[in-house]
């Protein structure tokens, strides 16, 4: 546990308190299946993926080094019968302040290493409905803000840019309240939360100017995305100008009398 901390700069409780483990690698042997052809798994850290009320809907792993799946190298996988869902530590993600929601575990860490209200979505544009649960009692005066990353493609692609306004969106509209969003803030090479802190500190600066230091970045930035507009009422409530049918009954019944009046006079007169 002290080496993923000490690669991530955050202290060994923070992953603690996200559950975050250790999976021992495979060898060749092991009862585990595997595909044909396919060698076993390296170690990995495991850590559990929540819904908003906390429950564990899955486990996503960050393996030891790169694996072949489905014809491409990756370090990230999921527990087989895993769903998606969110990164944080029920019992303490809350710190107060602004609340960022960031994409990942390794972003969330950081942020909880600087003591800041943080829960990981599980990618770009994934975890809106769960996060409306999550956030469903928050203070009203606290900011909600939707952290995106610099990945800018060479087609033109921002995946991180485009994802962090549909979540922001879709918050606003299911909170019924304003949602920011923001890029990282730029510095070096840096594209995520993880990374800019990471450049900080080497540069020397200490946990709680890092801290005042982004937050005070992001909300500058910051593009606040208001919930829609409420539909109009309409008020079906009986008035003093509304006529009952009783009322209605009455007054028919009278141009009827009315209009038997009326061809009786023209039944007499002569043409």
């Amino acid at each position: 546990m002290q080496e993923l901390a000490d690669q991530l700069l955050v202290n060994v409780q923070v992953l603690i308190d996200l559950g975050v483990g250790w999976r021992w690698p495979q060898v060749k042997g092991d009862p585990q299946p595997q595909a044909d052809g396919q060698e076993p798994e390296p170690g990995s850290w495991d850590y559990p993926m929540r819904d908003g009320s906390g429950q564990i809907v899955g486990v996503h792993r960050r393996m030891a080094k790169l694996v072949r799946r489905n014809g491409k190298l990756t370090n990230k996988l999921m527990r087989y019968g895993s769903r998606l869902g969110l990164v944080y530590a029920p019992a303490v993600w809350d710190k107060g302040g602004p609340v960022l929601l960031v994409e990942g575990m390794t972003d969330t860490a950081a942020l909880m290493e600087l003591g800041i209200s943080a829960i990981g979505r599980p990618n770009d544009k994934a975890g809106a409905d769960q996060l409306a649960e999550l956030l469903a009692d928050l203070e009203p005066d606290r900011q909600v803000l939707v952290v995106g990353e610099r990945d800018q493609k060479a087609d033109g692609r921002w995946p991180g840019r485009d994802g962090a306004i549909h979540v922001a969106k879709r918050l606003a509209e299911q909170l019924g309240r304003p949602v920011g969003w923001s890029l990282c803030p730029e510095l070096g090479e840096a594209k995520d939360t993880r990374a800019w802190w990471t450049a900080q500190h080497d540069a020397g600066m200490p946990a709680d100017q890092a801290a005042a230091l982004l937050l005070s970045q992001l909300i500058d930035t910051q593009e606040l995305i208001d919930p829609p507009a409420p539909l109009p009422t309409i008020d079906c409530r009986q008035t003093d100008d509304v006529v009952s049918l009783e009322q209605q009954r009455q007054l028919l019944q009278q141009r009827v009398l009315g209009l038997l009046d009326l061809a009786g006079t023209l039944g007499g007169l002569v043409l």
